[in-house]
């Protein structure tokens, strides 16, 4: 992996992951007919191709990640074959060169998917109680938002959609998104009506990817958020449907990936994405489960190079669902307490918006894993200088790692039977944020404290299309009049 500088022990400690480690579990639905492959060039993917058009039938490229030589294959099996051999294919074909790696195709979904969580709403919960919430108070936000609110930093949020209507979003999400489940865009989340995973129930996690953007938010309230949809409203997708929104992510530039589901198969797609988006700077965030157990372990949360979070209620206990293990990174607020028929106290219990303009209260792993890809970019927007001569770009997520991590609240004390398996401790935005500076105003392209002529300068000299620099202050893909009229808005 990637060297983290400082090292903390809970890196190190992760450093020992190894190809054998890949591989499926129980818990992980195959998707039938589909494996994905990963290759240097189309000549060895055509030569992967024929090979398994020897043995098996029907076999196609279906999909792919563009630009990163990785492809979803269709392939079919006659009455005597199973999924089994065509593994053995994939394993025989990265042996002798053909691939880099292949891997049959498997499930993932949202971590309240898996225990039949579903958002909740009250008429005593609503905008008030969102910004009154314990978990605020806790990582002591009002302290982190004196020195920074995520400002010109970008979050891409893989999940079931967002509803960029809702009021608390107004401005704050990239009309620039990708669905990769559905006909409708990522930036409107509304039930398609289907029951996909056939529990009786349709749509049930309609909202989840919602929900996530209202906490992120909340936290760093200037960030911009990019909406991926690789989740159903029944919070199922696939792994390749994953690594293509997290290369997508990774090639529009934003600074951190959250990634509130998982699955217990580890892919090396996930991986190979993890990796390649801490090599540019960008850290990856993903729910430990909500099981409440240590294994089967959920993935991307225990790779290599993803930040897994474990979920903590108001008195810094374990949440009573959430996973536990000595991967895990950090933890983060996702208790609720519930009084029973369908009612939660508001002054203990993570409060967010859904979709249709409304609030509703919700619990697990997956609020957590938001809350902590929230902090990173509060940490990231402090410092828009890195990379810089003294922090190379790769080393940028162990930076703001290492500062979350040196201020989070030791959690060991408190819950003696998970000694080591809940992380370094529960994340203190505020904390972590005075370590920095103030973030930089808006339009200061120079990072010399004031909105001048040399900004101007910066900005007129990217006029244009221009999707991944700081010029684009509005982060529409363009620098143009609008970023213009932000940057002389602030001026002085």
């Amino acid at each position: 992996m990637a060297i983290r500088t400082p090292i903390l022990a809970s890196l190190a400690a992760l450093a020992v992951c190894s190809a054998s480690t890949f591989g499926g579990t129980p818990g992980a639905p195959l998707i039938p007919g589909q494996a994905t492959v990963r290759v240097v060039d189309q000549a060895h993917l055509q030569q992967c191709i024929a090979s398994l058009g020897k043995q098996f039938r029907s076999v196609a490229v279906i999909d792919s990640v563009p630009g990163h030589e990785i492809y979803l294959l269709s392939y079919a099996l006659t009455a005597r074959q199973d999924a089994d051999q065509v593994n053995a294919a994939l394993v025989a074909l990265q042996a002798n060169s053909t691939i880099l790696w292949g891997e049959l195709n498997y499930g993932a979904q949202t971590a309240e998917g898996k225990t039949d969580s579903l958002w909740v709403s009250q008429l005593t919960i609503g905008a008030e109680q969102f910004t009154q919430q314990y978990a605020w108070n806790i990582i002591q936000l009002p302290v982190a938002h004196t020195r920074s609110t995520g400002l010109g930093t970008r979050i891409a949020i893989l999940d079931t959609g967002i509803d960029a209507s809702h009021p608390l979003l107004a401005g704050r999400v990239s009309p620039t998104s990708l669905s990769l489940v559905g006909k409708l865009p990522a930036t409107v989340e509304v039930s398609d009506g289907v029951d996909a995973d056939g529990d009786g129930n349709a749509s049930e996690m309609l909202g989840h990817g919602t929900f996530m953007a209202g906490l992120i938010t909340g936290i760093a309230p200037d960030a911009t958020l990019y909406s991926v949809r690789v989740l159903d409203d029944d919070g199922y997708g696939d792994l390749f449907k994953i690594t293509k929104g997290a290369y997508w992510a990774i090639d529009q530039g934003v600074d951190v990936i959250n990634l509130s589901l998982g699955s217990t198969y580890n892919g090396h797609g996930l991986e190979d994405a993890a990796t390649d988006a801490e090599n540019l700077g960008i850290m990856l965030v993903a729910a430990a489960g909500n099981e409440n157990h240590e294994k089967p372990r959920e993935y991307p949360a225990c790779n290599n190079h993803v930040v897994g979070v474990a979920a903590t209620d108001w008195l810094d206990i374990k949440a009573p669902f959430s996973n536990y293990n000595d991967r895990l990174l950090l933890s983060a607020p996702g208790d609720s307490l519930s009084l029973g028929h369908g009612e939660a106290d508001p002054s203990k219990s993570i409060i967010s918006i859904v979709p249709g303009g409304g609030y509703a209260w919700w619990e697990g792993t997956s609020a957590s894993t938001a809350m902590v890809s929230a902090t990173a970019a509060l940490i990231r927007a402090q410092h828009p200088e890195w990379p810089n001569a003294a922090t190379a770009i790769d080393k940028i997520v162990g930076e703001i790692l290492t500062t979350i991590e040196s201020t989070s609240a030791p959690l060991d004390g408190d819950n003696p039977a998970y000694q080591g398996l809940l992380g370094v401790g529960r994340i203190d935005a505020g904390a972590a944020a005075l370590l920095g500076p103030i973030q930089p105003p808006v339009g200061d392209l120079d990072f010399d404290g004031q909105v001048g002529s040399s900004d101007l300068s910066i900005l007129l000299g990217a006029w244009g299309a221009c999707p991944d620099c700081r010029a684009d202050i509005n982060s529409d893909g363009m620098v143009d009049a609008g970023d213009l009229a932000a940057l002389l808005g602030h001026w002085g």
